[in-house]
């Protein structure tokens, strides 16, 4: 368990990064992992692509729905439902 290592190697860290980045470890593990990013170039560069990464899904947007694809999801859903929206 990653807890009982004195020392935290890349195979933890990699395993971590998500919830590192989520910010969802105990402070003592994060401290832990961010001591051994500062140490490590390869890490280092694996947490930098994979925040790049989550930064870049966060400003994808869902395409609108067409318009033609909407009116008949709408006209589906009230023959469905019994309704007249």
């Amino acid at each position: 368990m990653i807890f009982e290592k004195e020392k935290i190697e890349c195979d933890d860290v990699l395993e971590l990064l998500g919830d590192y980045q989520d910010q969802e470890l105990p402070l003592s593990l994060r401290a832990r992992v961010a001591s051994h990013l500062a140490q490590c170039p390869h890490c280092f560069e694996v947490e930098r692509g994979y925040r790049m990464v989550v930064d870049l899904a966060r400003e994808l947007k869902e395409p609108p729905m067409p318009e033609g694809v909407r009116r008949r999801l709408r006209e589906a859903l009230n023959r469905r439902l019994g309704l007249r929206l």
